[in-house]
């Protein structure tokens, strides 16, 4: 893959896997940057026009990864411009890597060509919000659901059909996660019979998951 570097098995079972979320739920040593690094520095090699944002809760942490990253691409005989100040960035073609602090990647998200598809914008307001939560800012998860809420009701209107509402769905069991039932009905009130029946179901799961140890090994 890269001269020198040899996966273990978890991290060749990351690199392989093609879902559309990938967790690494790992302790330390195991190589979480270095395989994060290879994932991007595939993609960058990949000759198309990507756009990478490598998101830390510190600028300093998500340095480890850019110059991780620009080692495996030095490797590959890549020879990538790279900027370091006043924000690293990294070109190679018509790719292009940013690394930024979670305060930082939010201006630059929201300044992303992505966020002005329909399509797409549900989907990258929604994964931040889950981004937010996970580090702790709540406040933050709460406006970009809010913001996700939005987009998913412009795709709802412009499609008559059922899965149209995937989004809405989305957004809704979001809340739940957070723990917001009473805004996750709201939104389920809004959608056709079969779609509040998905969150009804989320959040019942839910409250069975948080309630008692037992039952969440069980259901899940």
């Amino acid at each position: 893959m890269f001269s020198g570097w040899r996966p273990h098995l978890g991290q060749q079972a990351f690199l392989s896997s093609r879902a559309p979320v990938r967790v690494l739920a790992c302790g330390r040593r195991w190589g979480k940057t270095e395989v994060i690094a290879a994932e991007i520095a595939l993609t960058l090699l990949a000759g198309t026009a990507r756009q990478v944002l490598l998101v830390a809760p510190s600028q300093e942490q998500a340095m480890l990864g850019f110059e991780r990253t620009l080692e495996f691409l030095h490797r590959a005989g890549a020879r990538p411009t790279v900027r370091r100040t006043p924000a690293p960035t990294l070109v190679l073609g018509d790719a292009r890597l940013w690394a930024r602090s979670a305060a930082r990647a939010e201006q630059l998200v929201n300044a992303s060509p992505y966020v002005r598809m329909e399509s797409y914008s549900p989907l990258v307001y929604a994964n931040l919000a889950r981004a937010c939560h996970k580090l702790g800012k709540h406040a933050h998860a709460r406006r970009y659901l809010e913001q996700a809420l939005k987009e998913a009701q412009k795709v709802a209107r412009s499609s008559n059909d059922l899965s149209s509402e995937n989004w809405l769905i989305r957004v809704a069991c979001d809340y739940a996660s957070l723990g917001d039932h009473t805004r996750a009905l709201e939104i389920a009130q809004t959608m056709r019979p079969n779609s509040q029946l998905e969150v009804l179901s989320f959040i019942l799961l839910e409250k069975v998951r948080t309630r008692n140890p037992f039952w969440r090994e069980l259901v899940w």
